[in-house]
């Protein structure tokens, strides 16, 4: 219902009741209409309550009964959905008294027992021997309370033999004790309802399409050569890591999507994966598939991926960082990481960038710790390297486990769907290698090697050569297409290499920079070997061949593997290697 068609079923309640209320000189009939709205759209999205959709049915049969004029015939047919006055005062006692209510609930009570709890049947009127022509005109609105609870599981059949006159007495009395009991409640209500329009939950569709987009655009950094990874391969596989091996707890194994909907209660995981496992690849996934769920069902979590490499302001929080993400103030920010209506995904523990006395990583560890403590409804997954020790109290472990020989049999055979010989041609030439196999069980390792072979047509032999050669293909194929005079492979994997050394040798990690950081380190090998070159172009260029990424106004290497190759380069050339 819009604003506007609200503003003439308001009035219209005013008109059907004022016969009522005209008697009553101390009832605020203006006020209590304005809060029977915001009580009665107040979302609770709680079906355990049983409150048989009355946020939207009730809501429908006003606008159909009071406000379209539609046919006798027509109005009964609505007027169940409108007469649904006991859900309407379970609602009411479970936002004021929820205590009372569970009470209720647990003894199965009826209409009754919660007209008693909100005392509204002040007459003690007996619902089952009394005569409605005695209550005609009793204080309290006796006789609409009793013909309103003679209604309580009415049915449309039911109301068929109305004359137009119980039609509209039966109206008449439902919109009375709705106003009644709301009113009756005023003060216990009030703050309650009216808090909820200042912290509503904001309309976030744009931001769920964003991060749709983000996923697919990023699921196949290699997309500038051919193909895509399969979205369906980004469901890493993981098994709980019990330390205690005399432990009897049942070791939890899965994709990771399928052991956060049905065997973590706890909603806490702490994922371990190395290099090209696809911990980035997971998290994003997951994130894509609650952003699809919450557009499909606004009941739905909202998925909030942070990627901790590109936190680099330690005046910024995670939480504010949330915040912002979405496109929240901290009111409602908080309210809904109390409530759980968030999922949180930490990428990359190991890519906070190391500065002075580590201070930043050390804020860091003690702001996720915080999160896992005060936000216990909240499902937070966190992604790591594999370490000594788990930091996080509290938290269980999940490696990230390699692909075996079905999963890259499975790998193959989505990723070279255009050429079907060539999974038969690496499917038996990893089978012959033992030292190949183990290579390619990451995601990322497989997944270059296919690109390579597709270009060139011979495996490499090491994880070095793949990626030394995959960088390769990007440069010689952007070469070849744009016939780029300004295309210089040679300057630009310099440039890159001495990116990759001095940005993990200063950092320690894959973690982000600003343009103007790139800028500078481009501009310094620049003009350490006298490269005529535009280094804005070199960035531009390196960024839409996927060697580079931008995200969040920051820059990174498009993955860990790619700063460790440069690097490695580069530190061969400085040692004369």
């Amino acid at each position: 219902m819009t604003m506007n068609t609200w503003e003439e079923v308001k009035i219209q309640i005013q008109k059907e009741t004022q016969r009522v209320f005209q008697s009553y000189t101390n009832f605020k009939i203006t006020e209590t209409i304005e809060l029977f709205e915001k009580v009665l759209t107040y979302p609770l999205n709680k079906p355990e309550l049983k409150l048989d959709g009355l946020e939207t049915r009730v809501v429908n049969s006003l606008e159909k009964i009071l406000i379209e004029g539609l046919k006798k015939v027509d109005n009964l047919s609505y007027f169940p959905d409108f007469a649904r006055v006991e859900p309407y005062l379970r609602k009411i006692l479970y936002l004021t008294n929820p205590t009372k209510f569970n009470e209720l609930d647990i003894r199965k009570s009826g209409f009754a027992g919660f007209i008693n709890a909100l005392d509204l049947n002040t007459n003690r009127i007996d619902f089952e021997n009394t005569r409605i022509e005695n209550l005609i005109g009793v204080s309290n609105f006796g006789e609409h309370l009793f013909r309103t609870y003679k209604l309580r599981n009415i049915e449309s059949h039911q109301c068929e033999s109305w004359t137009n006159r119980e039609l509209y007495e039966n109206i008449e009395s439902v919109l009375v004790i709705y106003l009644f009991a709301t009113n009756k409640c005023t003060n216990s209500l009030k703050p309650i309802v009216e808090q909820s329009k200042i912290v509503k939950e904001p309309d976030f569709r744009g931001y769920l399409e964003s991060v749709k987009e983000n996923f697919r655009s990023r699921i196949g950094k290699f997309i500038h050569i051919k193909g895509k990874e399969d979205i369906a391969l980004s469901q890493s596989y993981v098994i709980e890591n019990i330390v205690d091996q005399d432990s009897n707890k049942t070791e939890r194994k899965g994709t990771v999507n399928e052991l956060r909907k049905n065997q973590i209660p706890e909603k806490r995981m702490l994922i371990w994966g190395d290099a090209g496992m696809g911990k980035s690849t997971t998290l994003e996934y997951l994130a894509y598939v609650d952003a699809d769920e919450k557009l499909k069902n606004y009941q739905s979590k909202l998925p909030v991926y942070l990627s901790l490499g590109l936190l680099t302001d330690k005046n910024i929080s995670i939480k504010q960082s949330i915040f912002n993400k979405i496109g929240v103030d901290n009111s409602i920010g908080e309210k809904m990481l109390k409530e759980g209506s968030i999922n949180l995904f930490l990428d990359a523990i190991n890519e906070i960038p190391r500065d002075d006395n580590n201070q930043l990583k050390t804020f860091r560890y003690r702001e996720i710790q915080n999160l896992l403590n005060d936000y216990k409804q909240m499902f937070i997954i966190i992604s790591n390297r594999p370490q000594d020790e788990n930091i996080f109290k509290g938290v269980s472990v999940f490696h990230l486990q390699k692909m075996d020989g079905e999963q890259i049999e499975l790998f193959l055979k989505r990723n070279t769907k255009e050429t079907p010989n060539l999974a038969k041609l690496l499917s038996d030439a990893i089978k012959k290698d033992s030292r190949l196999e183990k290579i390619i069980k990451t995601p990322l390792m497989l997944s270059r090697l296919i690109e390579i072979i597709k270009s060139k047509g011979e495996i490499p032999k090491s994880e070095g050569e793949i990626i030394d050669r995959f960088i390769f293909s990007l440069y010689q194929r952007e070469k070849e297409e744009k016939k780029d005079a300004n295309f210089n492979i040679k300057i630009i994997h310099r440039l890159l290499r001495y990116l990759g050394y001095e940005s993990l040798e200063r950092k320690d990690t894959n973690s982000g920079m600003t343009e103007d950081e790139v800028l500078d380190y481009f501009i310094t090998c620049k003009n350490k070997y006298g490269f005529q070159v535009d280094t804005i172009y070199i960035l531009e260029t390196t960024t839409q061949l996927g060697i580079l990424e931008q995200r969040d106004g920051m820059y990174t290497f498009a993955h860990q593997a790619y700063q460790d190759y440069f690097h490695a380069q580069e530190e061969k050339a400085i040692l004369g290697l």
